[in-house]
Order: structure tokens, then C-alpha cells, then sequence
């Protein structure tokens, strides 16, 4: 087709430059022969044009539609949000033990001390911001809140101590307490003290000790070997067990066997114990005296110093 083609402007543009070999003029006539050549080349053309094939431009193809789904709005956005708590929050707490456990009995108008020894498994230290607050229950007219008396690292431990008075009433009566960040937020909620008054409970009211402090002490050979008196006060009749918990010569606490000692009633009894430094060094120390049953509680420390010779 493409021969054909070029064949057709050649003869074409033959006959325009023999078209410009003809005389121009006003007065120019055209000749027989030039008529003749001229009905030759149109039919020619025509003829060839006649022959060559006819194109076929293809109509445009319409573009596929492509049918998008329509994206509904949902409320469900619980793929985003974790389900459980960070495995280590900033405040975190476990309890560890306490002194005077649930359905401790006391005397009417009795004073005490309640203990709870906590642990920080959070990631955040506490400092003295932080407090053990009042929430809820009977409050045993103890302070609405105690602040923590030194820092408590990750992992570190700390025994916070709440006075309390029972009521002047028989009955049963609980309160329950948490910690608060410095941020004013409760966290380790839902720790109890439940105590049961009544006129006749057996409870140990007080210890004191004969514990002083030693000068000019002979520390030399095995050491030396600190006697001493434990008093202890019941309000009735009953069996106390206690320990004995004292600081070495090293820092480090030791607790000596247990004792069981009989009230016949309400009444004080005096122990002799024995508290030995080892190493015959000076230093400060002290004895704490633990009432095991039936009150669970810590009187101490009570403290004195040794200087040797």
C-alpha cells in the first residue's frame, strides 16, 4: 500500500511542474494537448486511488469500569487497643506481710499500730510524695494519709506504719487503704485492717526492755555478751509467742529462737534474754521484740550503743 501510495504523489507532483511549463497570461490559451494530458493524469489518480485499500480506523475501546466498594463507618476499635495492661506500669505494688491480720481481737479504746510491708514492681521509684491514704470503711482515728518516709527503687520494699485507736464499742470494724502516686492517683487498693473490740480480748498491750547503752565494755576474746529483760503486758489470760529481732555486728538482722510464755491474766511478765557481739567492734544496735500470736505486731526498735575499752 505504501508503493502505491508514492506512485500517486509522483505522478502528482509531475503534473504540477508540467503545469508550471505552461504560459501564464492573461492572453495564455490552453492547448488540445494539455487538456488531453491533464483528463489522462486525473483519471489515473483516480484510478489508483480507487484500488488502494481502504483504512479502517478501529473505534475507541471503552476503559473497563471498576466498581470500588463503599467503606462503611464502624465504632469497633478494639483491634487498636491492647487488651491487657503494659506488663510493667510505672506504679505498680504487691503486698508482702502485715501486722495485725483481719479478726484481730482488741480491748475497747486500745491503741496499736498497723504494718504493711509492700514491694515497688513498677518501673517508677517512690519517693517521699508518695502516701498511704484512707479510703474508704472505718478510719480507727487514724491520719487520713501517712507519707512514704524514704525512696522505694523497683524492686526495693518499705513497711508503712498507721496508728490506730479501737472504737469504744463492741463490734467489727474495717477500713481499707491504698497507695497514691505524687500524681494524686490511688493505685494497690483494697488493703484491709478489720479488728473485732470487745471488753475481754486476749492482746499483749506492751513491751519494754532493760536495754541501755554499754562504755568501757571488754570486748576481747569471744565478745561480749549484752544480758537483758523483756517485759511484756497482757489484758487477760492467754499464751504469747514472740521473737526476738536484732541487728549484728555486721548491719544484718538475726532472730533468735522463739519463747512461749503463759498469762495466767491479765498481767506482766518478765523474760531475761541475751543479745552477743560477736566481734567485740563498737557500734550502735538494737532489738525489736515481735509478738507472733496473738496479735502479730512489733514493738522497737529499742536501741543502744556499745563502745569497748
Amino acid at each position: 500500500m505504501k508503493k502505491r501510495l508514492t506512485l500517486a504523489l509522483v505522478i502528482i507532483g509531475a503534473v504540477v511542474l508540467s503545469a508550471c511549463n505552461f504560459p501564464l497570461g492573461s492572453d495564455a490559451t490552453p492547448t488540445p494537448e494539455g487538456d488531453l494530458l491533464a483528463t489522462e493524469v486525473a483519471g489515473t489518480v483516480q484510478a489508483m486511488m480507487m484500488q488502494m485499500p481502504t483504512m479502517t480506523v478501529p473505534a475507541p475501546t471503552a476503559e473497563p469500569t471498576v466498581t470500588l466498594p463503599v467503606l462503611q463507618p464502624t465504632n469497633t476499635v478494639s483491634a487498636l487497643v491492647p487488651t491487657t495492661a503494659p506488663a510493667h506500669a510505672c506504679n505498680e505494688a504487691v503486698f508482702v506481710s502485715e501486722t495485725i491480720p483481719d479478726n484481730t481481737q482488741f480491748n475497747l479504746s486500745e491503741s496499736f499500730t498497723k504494718t504493711w510491708t509492700i514491694m515497688n514492681t513498677g518501673t517508677c521509684t517512690w519517693n517521699t510524695n508518695y502516701k498511704w491514704v484512707f479510703v474508704s470503711g472505718d478510719q480507727l482515728e487514724a491520719p487520713a494519709s501517712v507519707n512514704l518516709t524514704q525512696e522505694v527503687a523497683p524492686n526495693g520494699q518499705i513497711t508503712i506504719s498507721v496508728p490506730m485507736k479501737a472504737p469504744y464499742t463492741a463490734g467489727t470494724y474495717t477500713g481499707y487503704w491504698a497507695l497514691q502516686g505524687e500524681d494524686g492517683v490511688n493505685f494497690f487498693t483494697n488493703n484491709s485492717v478489720k479488728i473485732i473490740t470487745s471488753s475481754d480480748a486476749f492482746r499483749v498491750t506492751s513491751v519494754t526492755t532493760t536495754l541501755k547503752d554499754h562504755t568501757g565494755v571488754d570486748c576481747s576474746g569471744d565478745g561480749y555478751d549484752n544480758t537483758f529483760k523483756v517485759s511484756i503486758t497482757t489484758s487477760t489470760a492467754g499464751t504469747v509467742k514472740y521473737y526476738l529481732i536484732g541487728s549484728s555486728d555486721e548491719g544484718t538482722l538475726s532472730t533468735l529462737s522463739p519463747s512461749n510464755v503463759k498469762f495466767d491474766s491479765g498481767e506482766t511478765k518478765t523474760i531475761e534474754e541475751h543479745w552477743y557481739d560477736m566481734t567485740g567492734d563498737d557500734g550502735e544496735y538494737w532489738v525489736k521484740v515481735y509478738i507472733d500470736s496473738p496479735n502479730k505486731q512489733s514493738f522497737g526498735p529499742f536501741k543502744f550503743d556499745i563502745t569497748c575499752e
